[in-house]
C-alpha cells in the first residue's frame, strides 16, 4: 500500500507516522462501481489474516458497469484494492481451522450495503509502477506475496528439521534411541538435502531478481515465474518433510508440540490460492516460451 497508494491517501494513512497495520483480502471477492470521486464497494471477503488487529482494511473489488466487469487495457476485468477503516466492517467469528490459527484470518463484510471509498484510497490490483519507494517495489503484489509465503515456509521447514533432530538425540522407545535407527538416519539425510536444495533454489532466484531491481530493471517474465516456482516447490518440500517428522517423532505430534503445530500450519498453508496447480502450469508455459512477446504476469497467471 505504501508504494502504490496515491499521495493524498498516503498522507491520510500515515499522518501520525509509519507504524500502521494493514490487513484484508486482496482476492477480488467484492464489487465496485464508479461514482464521482471514487467507488461504491460491496462484498464479502475471506481470509483476512491479521485483520483483528488491523488499522486499515484492504479489499479486492472487480469494477462493474451495467452488471458486467469493466475491462482494462489488457482485456481483462479491472480490479482495484480499496482501503477503508475497520469501523466500517463486520468481522466474522469463523476462524476455526486445523492450522495457522494464530493468523486470525476471519471472513468479513461491510456494515452497510455499499461503502464509498475515494479514489485516493484505491489503486489497481496489477499496479507495478511505484509511486514511492523505488524500483524494489516494482514486482508489485505478486512479488511481495511470493516473498512472504516463501520465507514463512522456509522457516517452518528449518524448525521441523531442528526439532526432530533434537528429539532423535534424546528420545528412545523399546527399540532404542530414535536417532540410532538406520531408516531414520537415511530419511533425515534425505529431508535435510531436499530442504537445503529448495532453500538454495529460493536464494538463487531471489538474488537474481534483486540484482535486476538494483540495476533499475524490472523483473522479467521468467524471473517472476522462477520465484513463483520456488515458492510452490518450497511448500511441497516442507509438506513432505512435515510428514516425515510426524511419523518419526514417536507420538510427539499427537500431543501439543512444535512438530504438531508446524505439521498443521504447513498443511494449512499449502491450501493458499497462490500455490494452485494452475499458477504452477503458467510458470511452465513461460519456461516453454509459449507466451506472447508482450506477455506479463498478473496475480493468477500470464496475460498474453
Amino acid at each position: 500500500m505504501g508504494a502504490y497508494l496515491p499521495e493524498e491517501g498516503a498522507k491520510q494513512v500515515w499522518k501520525d507516522g509509519p507504524d500502521r497495520t494493514l490487513a484484508g483480502q486482496g482476492v477480488p471477492r467484492g464489487h465496485a462501481r464508479r461514482v464521482d470521486g471514487g467507488f461504491m464497494i460491496k462484498g464479502e471477503w475471506s481470509y483476512g489474516s491479521g485483520i483483528y488487529h488491523a488499522e486499515v482494511i484492504h479489499s479486492g473489488c472487480t469494477v462493474m458497469k451495467d452488471g458486467k466487469p469493466e475491462m482494462d487495457a489488457d482485456g481483462v476485468p479491472e480490479i482495484i484494492l480499496a482501503h477503508f477503516d475497520p469501523e466500517e466492517m463486520i468481522l466474522g467469528d469463523n476462524w476455526d481451522v486445523m492450522g495457522l490459527r494464530g493468523t486470525g484470518s476471519y471472513d468479513y463484510t461491510l456494515k452497510q450495503e455499499e461503502l464509498f471509498v475515494p479514489d485516493y484510497m484505491c489503486y489497481r490490483y496489477s499496479a507495478n509502477v511505484p509511486v514511492r519507494g523505488g524500483n524494489q517495489y516494482s514486482p508489485g503484489l505478486i512479488g511481495f506475496t511470493t516473498w512472504g509465503h516463501t520465507a514463512w515456509a522456509m522457516g517452518i521447514g528449518r524448525r521441523l528439521l531442528d526439532e526432530i533432530a533434537g528429539i532423535a538425540r534424546s528420545k528412545g522407545n523399546v527399540f532404542g534411541l530414535i536417532g540410532e535407527g538406520t531408516a531414520f538416519k537415511y530419511e533425515l539425510a534425505q529431508a535435510e538435502s531436499k530442504y537445503r536444495s529448495a532453500r538454495a533454489f529460493c536464494h538463487q532466484v531471489w538474488s537474481e531478481i534483486s540484482e535486476s531491481l538494483i540495476r533499475g530493471e524490472p523483473a522479467s517474465l521468467e524471473q517472476t515465474a522462477l520465484i513463483r516456482m520456488a515458492m510452490r516447490h518450497m511448500h511441497d518440500v516442507i509438506s513432505e518433510i512435515s510428514t516425515f517428522t510426524h511419523k518419526s517423532g514417536g507420538g510427539v505430534s499427537l500431543r501439543p508440540s512444535v512438530i504438531q503445530r508446524c505439521f498443521r500450519d504447513i498443511h494449512a498453508g499449502t491450501q493458499h490460492i497462490l500455490l494452485s496447480d494452475q499458477i504452477y502450469q503458467e510458470c511452465a508455459r513461460v519456461l516453454l516460451g509459449m507466451t506472447g512477446k508482450d506477455a506479463r504476469w498478473n496475480i493468477f497467471g500470464v496475460l498474453d
